[in-house]
């Protein structure tokens, strides 16, 4: 079944400091008013609702933020301090693992045997962060997992173990 979304932008070009344009004297669809957003343009959902009897029209209404946005700022910094890295992509990379962790944990009961997976990888990433106290902690995590939920003697277990053991020398 597909789904059709609506965007309704409320834009305040005063109050903007990211750049957009109006595309419509160069759009090949003449017949739209269409809006080009630069690629670090963020807005705020405001409402999510779907059209009515159709529940297959969604409509988002969105926000164009600013600099001067304190939640947004306050969230940057906050991401900031959470996620340590060399680099802005580095850093995006460790925050789209840990929201697609939420994600699935949600989705999935507990105790899930795909769930050693992404906890295992998650302690590679720690490690290869060389924070070595959180990779063992996200490999406990996977153990403790497959203790419940996987046959005794999986293969999991001493690749997971190697892993603590690995990371305890390292971390030493």
């Amino acid at each position: 079944m597909s789904v059709g979304i609506l965007f309704i932008t409320n834009l305040n070009p005063s109050m903007s400091s990211t750049p957009f344009a109006s595309i419509n004297d160069v759009s090949y669809f003449t017949m739209e008013k269409e809006i080009l957003f630069s690629m670090q343009t963020i807005f705020r959902i405001n409402d999510i609702k779907t059209s009515g009897t159709n529940h297959r029209l969604w409509y988002i209404h969105l926000t164009l933020t600013n600099d001067s946005d304190q939640q947004l700022n306050d969230l940057i910094e906050r991401i900031r301090v959470e996620i340590q890295g060399p680099s802005a992509l580095y850093r995006l990379g460790t925050l789209m693992v840990k929201l697609e962790l939420e994600i699935f944990v949600k989705k999935r009961p507990p105790i899930h045997p795909l769930l050693t997976t992404s906890y295992n990888n998650i302690g590679l990433v720690y490690a290869n962060m060389k924070n070595y106290s959180e990779a063992v902690a996200s490999y406990k995590r996977a153990v403790k997992i497959e203790q419940q939920a996987l046959p005794a003697r999986h293969a999991n277990f001493e690749v997971h173990k190697q892993n603590i053991e690995s990371s305890r020398k390292k971390g030493k």
